[in-house]
């Protein structure tokens, strides 16, 4: 981050307090307080540090506002497009073809996938291979 800076002062000595040039009394409310030169000069640097931080962050707000900006404009591209592509698929439905799905569940040709028979324990006792008492 820069950083203001103030011209080097020729004064090495420390200056007396700075007091108000009005000869009037300043109101009671108000307390009055003495800040000797160099602690001015160093709160005026302070500021200066905190005024160039406050506009930079303003410029780095600005930059990410216009990214989101972006990003809605791109969003609502996309879902336009979403929505083309979705009417176009409901316009290739063929007629009398309901999308919602069949009511029941489809019937299989036994010629081409026989349903599976169960093997019946006679069977699979008379096979030797399936006997559990030899090894």
């Amino acid at each position: 981050m820069p950083e203001a800076t103030l011209p080097a002062s020729p004064i090495t000595q420390p200056a007396p307090p700075v007091v108000p040039a009005t000869s009037a009394p300043p109101p009671s409310s108000e307390p009055t307080v003495t800040v000797s030169l160099t602690e001015f000069r160093g709160l005026v640097h302070s500021l200066q540090i905190l005024s160039t931080a406050q506009d930079s962050l303003i410029q780095q707000m600005a930059n990410i506002r216009a990214h989101q900006d972006q990003i809605i404009a791109t969003q609502t591209q996309h879902t336009t497009i979403l929505h083309q592509i979705q009417q176009y698929l409901s316009m290739q439905t063929l007629p009398g073809h309901d999308r919602s799905g069949p009511s029941e569940p489809p019937v299989l040709d036994e010629e081409i996938m026989p349903a599976e028979q169960p093997i019946p324990d006679e069977e699979i006792r008379a096979e030797p291979s399936h006997d559990p008492t030899t090894i």
